[in-house]
């Protein structure tokens, strides 16, 4: 594909093989979270933005009304405009990368904190909560989003993963493989 010989292409794979076993699942967890800090930041509706974003009345239409309905949202008259280009470069390279990184990271780092041991109780907690979150989170913030605009969405996301990211800072020296000391395993040997 990339026109490499057989030893290049070896070497190339050896070498991010060698850098992915070099990053820390702390490090690339933390890192992703303020990624997704900073998208909030950069594509919230600021009040210092100089333009509204384009609203419509629905009770005087005669055909379909294209931005926000002052009628049935009452916050669209203070919204500022986010730039799209803006907003869609960062939504594709912030989540992009904090997306995958934080679930490759986390269930990694997760499994090794529980060590060698039957982890399916465990693990099926963390799914459960995952999807009860994938269930219940589309409702809930579409229903805040359609009761009180985009800024209470932006500022709910945008608090809980700073508070992930405090707790992440927080229980640093916590989030470690398990090491189990060396007469837990000659005892075992010796069963």
């Amino acid at each position: 594909m990339f026109l490499w010989s057989t030893k290049q292409v070896v070497n190339y794979e050896s070498i991010a093989h060698t850098a992915r076993k070099r990053l820390n699942e702390r490090i690339v967890c933390l890192f992703s979270l303020f990624l997704l800090i900073f998208f909030h930041l950069i594509t919230y509706s600021w009040p210092f933005y100089k333009d509204n974003v384009v609203t419509f009345n629905s009770t005087n239409l005669t055909e379909e009304g294209l931005g926000c309905d002052i009628i049935n949202e009452y916050w669209c008259k203070d919204l500022k405009q986010i730039n799209v280009w803006v907003y869609y470069i960062s939504i594709c390279l912030c989540m992009g990368i904090a997306f995958p990184n934080i679930n490759v990271t986390m269930n990694t780092l997760f499994s090794r904190m529980i060590g060698p041991r039957m982890q399916s109780r465990e693990q099926g907690i963390l799914e459960l909560f995952g999807g009860l979150g994938r269930m219940l989170g589309p409702t809930l913030i579409g229903l805040l989003y359609h009761n009180y605009g985009p800024r209470p969405v932006w500022i709910l996301e945008g608090t809980e993963i700073l508070l992930m990211a405090l707790f992440w800072v927080f229980f640093w020296k916590r989030l470690v493989p398990l090491k189990i000391p060396e007469e837990f395993n000659e005892i075992k040997n010796n069963c």
